[in-house]
């Protein structure tokens, strides 16, 4: 099953992305009742010009079937560079299949190729199993959970 990973082109896949991150949304806060297509653009033109080697679409057999956004934070409060997931994502039908696991290793190991000791997410706490697949790839929660952002994790890459 090789992936392959290449920038997103808004232009020609912004449906794509608001469709994925629609989907993201209903899943985790069970409902799109909230969700704003404009925001998400907005989202999307921000993350392409702050990161934009941080907003890949994820191909498989020549379709996109998943997306990635993050970027290189620089130093933390514990002087370690980090990077920030804002979003793994994988198309329904193919969760469960392992490519999730895939994608999560792939981004982890670009961070840390990228002098990254670590890397922080946030999630939903409804979403259970984004919280254990989480758990499973030792990310940790860390604070409280903010009622507006959801529960942030970490992983250190050395530990």
């Amino acid at each position: 099953m090789d992936l392959i990973y290449a920038p997103v082109n808004l232009t020609q896949d912004i449906e794509t992305c608001i469709k994925f991150r629609k989907d993201t949304w209903n899943v985790s806060y069970g409902s799109v009742a909230n969700f704003s297509k404009e925001e998400t653009i907005n989202w999307f033109n921000h993350l392409k010009a702050e990161s934009p080697n941080g907003f890949l679409h994820v191909w498989y057999n020549e379709q996109i079937i998943g997306q990635l956004e993050f970027k290189f934070i620089g130093e933390n409060t514990s002087e370690v560079k980090m990077g920030y997931v804002y979003l793994f994502y994988l198309s329904p039908e193919y969760r469960g299949t392992g490519l999730g696991q895939k994608i999560h290793d792939y981004t982890l190991e670009l961070l840390a190729n990228n002098d990254c000791g670590g890397a922080m997410l946030r999630y939903i706490p409804g979403n259970a199993t984004a919280e254990k697949f989480y758990i499973k790839n030792g990310w940790s929660k860390s604070g409280n959970i903010n009622p507006k952002r959801g529960q942030l994790m970490n992983k250190y890459f050395n530990e």
